[in-house]
């Protein structure tokens, strides 16, 4: 028999294994006993196994390489054991098992010396039960145990018990379980344990905050996110002699079938009691799998203080509040990190040393150097003395990797430009051995245990982005390494799944948009994109494609761009919503880069992004200016032409509230965010409202006028009207915001005025309905907040930056005065000092609340005035009056031609022969010589000589009336630009529209076309051909060559399609198509960009390949400029065309195979796409459940905060859909 070898790999002084059960490699000689010796004499008990190989336990060194010499004859430690009739033993030296054939009694374990015993029994009477001893030898034992429950269900439990751990592993399989109390069942008789002990709760003592029937605040199943008190991987309980406990094993082997969210589901999680002086540890049965491992080791191993170990474990701080536990200890030695792991591990490979640096070359060097995690701002080049210094002393994900977290692996991103500076200078040592670390980091945290995607999805979402980037990061920096490739394709499965279970969706029944992110808006979602976006295009200059390529997205980066503020200083802002949210322009040069990534795949969206990004511009928590190469990092080359403004306009989106904007992209832009999160899931969306629902932010005329700082709607516990835009009702001893809701209400934009509402949850809608908004042009808003009865106590608050100027308010109703504040302190944090750069007022009464808000002068002898009316209020302004309707009461008005039945509108009249009306929430309403009737919708339109023009939002069917003063007889009814048949009425017309938005005009006029719609264009050399949809009559089409600054007639036709010539290859254009009938026009299309070219169509993006039923569905991204895409099998250098046309997915059959993708424009057909096959390492599979789309659930991820007890909130798993 041959030597067989052990090699410690990693080099690094930190690590080196404990004693272990390891598996190598080798025949065992044929029934005869043998023992393995290595070269320092040491003897070694060894085992020979089923699949081959040679099982022994060993201890391994740093740098380590032991060669054991298999020698005949048995070696004097060894695993004792025997079977008798009806009874299994086995002694390992530390831990005895008895499993008996017969009886209840599964199995019974005793540590070695203590005065106890644990028995394990099923709770429910049992049909059947069989025990087998699968293999026994000198190494280690296994049992398996079958059972049949007489209520049903089958279970299976697998023993394993090796020579000197002291752990027994648990291997469990269920199947036929029904919802119940049935579980595997340890008691401890004779054990009285004083305390118990985990990971962040510390030590406790044993009956300390039990649940009335005994439960102990603690599960152990495998993941549970960064910071958990009630959910760990590991529990121990002690006495004064001894400890047991339990830690989990085979965390990838876990599955309950239900592929939890965030956390591990409590389906299965081991649950513990201590009732009447006795410890329980309670498994439940329930279909599925579950691995763990059962410890007895002496007491004085175990307890909270622990000093550093002098046996290379992993570095601790013994002043911190995190160290290892031995619990912890036998976790992370033996599962986490297990040498039967570990030595799969390939940490040694060839590697072009030439070959770097492969991204940050010379002309990538930040001009004012580096800013690194650990080395702080660095000038000049980086050196391999650097690395080293990082790899061996400061990294935390490295070194006291047995308590890092996600946060820290944020540190790889900077790892890739230290080793990709120095890799070329480094000695032949280094480069060995710094890549070992580079490489065992990878395996480790795309390792199950860490983050877990395979059988649950592990959150935080931007943790999961930081965590699993360090393989993607590994994989394009060693491209030569043997796992490269399983990196790459476990990373873009576990992006793929948090864009999916991360992204809300779209509810058409509420007309909501979706791409709103679990994590809140002011930060967090940024926190995801950095990480997944540097990954994202290292990968990419590495293999060529993009990993982020999911239809969840392009939805994300529209919603984002959808929620955009109006411009403060000429540059757009994301809104601070939420924990940290300072203050985040919309500029980074992130944008260049998504867009980059989604040019080949929503290119439009593409477009949008390059518009806003600037390369000179700091990324997301850029600390100090032009120190991050990955900024210098080349985009695409259109992305140098500038983009495409994105079209921003009103809008609702699910779980975030109303965007309502005026005059978009004029000087004086006015932009209001009207927020509501709904229930389920959401992230640090922060304490007050419940996440900020009811408040405001408010932008106009290039400046912020109503906002909160970075925590007053984040984690400072402050309440619902303290230092925000909101309004509460006094409930007890605090003020209670509207809360979290669906957002059912429709969004009414009717361009001249909009008007959105959100409803009271059902924890304050006793005293509080609902706060609604009317903003009128880009002037003012007025905010309505309805209570319950005029006894109601309730506090309208206005905060902003005290260096930006405050806003004009008129409390209306009841006419409250205000009291200065700067914003107050948090109520746990009474000697916070407050900020004297916020400044706000709070408005106090009773009642119903109606107050006009405008970042113009109101009231200040400056021709801007407001009178209160029993209606709502009057606004007087230079040239027009605005008659504001909105009250909770039923409204009926008469006044001077202006008439009124509802509870919600505006009239705006300008002189004579104009004006503007809106009906939000009524039965009619009259100006200007016309009126309009409907239930069931909203109406506005402006009637300007005699004719009539607006809009229609109706609910359901809707019929209308309209009346107008002296119509003459040849007066046309158009919806959406097309004649409507209606019915005469006295005075008028009547009508019936459908459900949804309808535009009309009633008028002796030609109908003015609706905007067309450009569905694409062929590019050629030096031509385009554009198509578009469209019912006018003739169409003219418009080119820029600045951006959409200005626009040239091209050509007008009667047609929906044109050929557009002699434009200059190279050069970008901007077409966009303006209908007219009979001379009247109309609005033009938004703008659509155009790249002339000698060129054949670029490659798509995002070539998918997933299992449908008995086949696959191949879908890939759009190309700018190609009309027709060719899907390919490849077969070597043979390709066999599979579909050629203008769609871009495909159903193929069951085959294997390899797809590749072109597009066609007006020059040919291009290049192909990044193959991609049926079988990529589970990325066929990459939806774990394609029938179920987004997942709303109850669970609350605000763990930690006063606002929920999250105990009871786990255990109940409430889920709930949107209507869709």
């Amino acid at each position: 028999m041959q030597a067989i070898t052990l090699t410690e790999n990693l080099h690094h002084p930190g690590y080196s294994w404990p004693e272990s059960l390891v598996f190598l490699p080798g025949k065992a000689p044929a029934e005869q006993p043998f023992h393995l010796v290595d070269a320092q004499g040491r003897v070694y008990a060894a085992q020979g196994t089923a699949d081959g190989k040679i099982a022994l336990c060993t201890a391994l060194l740093c740098g380590e390489e032991k060669r054991f010499q298999p020698m005949p004859g048995r070696a004097e430690q060894a695993l004792r054991w025997r079977r008798t009739k009806g009874e299994i033993w086995a002694d390992n030296g530390k831990i005895a098992l008895v499993v008996r054939e017969d009886g209840d009694v599964l199995f019974s374990l005793q540590s070695a010396g203590a005065g106890f015993r644990g028995v394990a029994r099923l709770n429910v009477p049992l049909a059947e039960k069989h025990v087998a001893l699968v293999q026994a030898g000198d190494v280690f034992c296994d049992v398996c145990i079958e059972a049949r429950a007489a209520v049903g269900g089958r279970y299976r439990l697998s023993l394993r018990l090796a020579l000197g751990m002291e752990y027994l592993e648990m291997s469990e399989e269920m199947h036929g379980f029904t919802a119940g109390n049935a579980a595997l069942v340890i008691e401890w008789p004779g054990f009285q344990p004083t305390h118990r002990l985990n990971h962040y709760r510390g030590e406790e003592y044993i009956d300390q905050y039990l649940e009335p029937d005994g439960r102990i605040p603690t599960l152990v199943a495998p993941y549970d996110s960064w910071v958990s008190w009630w959910q760990d991987k590991t529990v121990s309980f002690r006495d004064d002699t001894a400890a047991v406990g339990v830690f989990i094993r085979c965390a990838e082997a876990w599955d309950d079938g239900e592929y939890a969210l965030w956390r591990s589901s409590a389906t299965l999680a081991v649950r513990f009691y201590y009732q009447e002086e006795a410890l329980r540890f309670v498994y439940p049965l329930a279909d599925g799998c579950r691995g763990t491992a059962l410890a007895c080791f002496p007491q004085e191993l175990d307890g909270p203080a622990r000093g550093p170990k002098s046996d290379g474990l992993v570095k601790q701080d013994t002043a911190s509040p995190m160290r290892l536990t031995h619990m912890e200890e036998l976790w992370f030695w033996h599962e986490f990190l297990a040498l039967d792991k570990v030595k799969d591990w390939v940490l040694r490979w060839p590697e072009e040393q030439k070959a770097y640096p492969r991204f940050f070359t010379d002309d990538k060097v930040p001009g004012n150097g580096w800013h690194l995690w650990y080395l702080g701002h660095v000038k000049g080049d980086l050196t391999p003395a650097q690395v080293e210094k990082v790899v061996y002393e400061l990294s935390d994900s490295l070194n006291q990797m047995a308590r890092t977290g996600a946060v820290s692996n944020r540190e790889f991103y900077d790892w890739a430009i230290l080793f990709d500076r120095t890799l070329a200078r480094m000695n032949e040592r280094q480069f060995d051995d710094l890549r070992a670390a580079f490489a065992f980091c990878a395996y480790a945290f795309s390792d199950e245990n860490y983050m877990p995607v395979q059988n649950m999805l592990a959150g935080h979402p931007n943790f999961l982005a930081d965590a699993r980037g360090v393989a993607a990061v590994a994989a394009a920096l060693f491209p030569h390494h043997p796992h490269a490739q399983a990196w790459r394709h476990t990373y873009e499965l576990a992006m793929a799944r948090n864009l999916k279970y991360h992204t809300r969706p779209d509810v058409r029944a509420w007309d909501c948009l979706g791409g709103r992110w679990t994590e809140n808006l002011g930060c967090y979602v940024h926190a995801m994109l950095r990480p997944f976006n540097q990954a994202q295009v290292l990968l990419h200059l590495t293999y060529g494609d993009y990993a982020g390529l999911y239809p969840a997205l392009p939805k994300l980066w529209r919603y984002l761009l959808g929620t955009l503020s109006a411009p403060v200083d000429g540059v757009r802002r994301f809104p601070s919503l939420g924990a940290h949210s300072d203050v985040r322009p919309a500029n980074g040069y992130e944008l260049l880069n998504w867009g980059d990534a989604l040019f080949g795949y929503a290119p439009l969206l593409a477009e949008n992004l390059w518009y806003l990004g600037r390369k000179d511009t700091p990324g997301f928590e850029e600390r100090v200016a032009d120190t991050s190469p990955y900024r210098l990092l080349d985009n695409r080359p259109e992305a140098k032409l500038g983009g495409t403004r994105p079209r921003l306009v009103s809008a609702k989106y699910t779980g975030h509230g109303f965007v309502l904007r005026s005059r978009v992209y004029e000087p004086d832009e006015m932009a209001v965010q009207f927020i509501q999160i709904d229930e389920g899931p959401n992230y640090r969306w922060g304490c007050a409202a419940q996440g900020g629902c009811g408040s405001l932010c408010y932008w106009a005329d290039g400046r912020q006028w109503g906002g909160q700082r970075r925590e007053d709607v984040g984690d400072w516990n402050k309440g619902d009207a303290q230092a925000t835009c909101n309004f509460g009702v006094l409930i007890g001893h605090e003020y209670h915001s509207v809360g979290r809701n669906d957002l059912t209400e429709p969004l009414c934009d009717f361009g001249f005025a909009q008007y959105a509402r959100v409803n009271a949850n059902a924890g304050v809608s006793a005293f509080y309905r609902y706060r609604s908004v009317i903003m009128s042009g880009n002037d003012y808003i007025t905010v309505y907040d309805a209570v319950t009865d005029q006894h109601v106590h309730g506090r309208f608050s206005w905060f902003n930056d005290s260096r930006e100027k405050f806003p004009s308010i008129v409390q209306l109703k009841p006419g409250a005065g205000y009291v200065p504040s700067q914003g107050g302190v948090p109520v746990d944090a009474p000697g916070l000092a407050e900020d004297g750069d916020f400044t706000g007022r709070y408005y106090e009464g009773n009642g119903d609340f109606l107050t006009l808000v405008s970042h113009r002068p109101f009231n200040q002898d400056r021709g801007t005035y407001t009178t209160v009316k029993e209606y709502g209020v009057l606004v007087e302004m230079q040239g027009r009056a605005d008659f504001v309707f909105q009250r909770d009461a039923r409204i009926r008005h008469r006044e001077g031609g202006i008439q009124f039945d509802g509870r919600a509108g505006i009239v705006r009249r300008y002189g004579k022969t104009l004006a503007q009306a809106a009906l939000f929430d009524g039965r009619a309403i009259a100006a200007g010589g016309a009126r309009a009737e409907c239930e069931n919708a909203a109406i506005g339109f402006t009637v300007e000589n005699h004719r009539l023009s607006g809009a229609i939002l109706a609910r359901e069917n809707a019929r209308v009336t309209l009346r107008l003063d002296a119509p003459s007889g040849g007066y046309r009814l158009y919806l959406n630009g097309r004649e409507a048949p209606a019915q005469g009425v006295e005075g008028g017309i009547c009508f019936t529209v459908p459900a949804g938005r309808v535009e009309f005009e009633w008028t002796d006029a030609p109908a003015k076309p609706m905007p067309p719609e450009i569905l694409g264009c062929r590019v050629g050399d030096g031509c385009a051909l554009l198509s578009w949809r469209g019912e006018a009559q003739r169409y003219r089409v418009e080119l820029s060559e600045d951006g959409g600054n200005t626009w040239l007639s091209a050509l007008e036709t009667e047609q929906t399609h044109c050929r557009l010539h002699d434009l200059h290859n190279g050069r970008k254009y901007h077409a966009r198509v303006r209908g007219a009938n009979q001379g009247r026009e109309g609005e033009p299309c938004w703008e659509y960009p155009l790249y002339p070219t000698a060129q054949p169509a670029q490659a798509p993006d995002g070539l998918r390949v997933v299992r449908e039923g008995q086949g696959y569905r191949v879908t890939w991204g759009e190309v700018l400029g190609a009309s027709e895409y060719r899907l390919y099998r490849l077969a070597g250098n043979v390709r066999a065309l599979a579909y050629a046309g203008p769609l871009r997915e495909f159903l193929a059959g069951p085959e294997e195979a390899v797809y590749a993708v072109s597009a066609v424009n007006g020059n040919g057909e291009g290049a192909l796409s990044t193959a991609r096959a049926t079988q990529a390492d589970g990325l066929e599979h990459w939806d774990p459940r394609p029938e179920e789309a987004f997942r709303r659930y109850w669970v609350s991820h605000e763990y930690g905060y006063f606002l929920h007890d999250f105990w009871h909130d786990y255990l109940r798993q409430k889920r709930f859909t949107y209507p869709d």
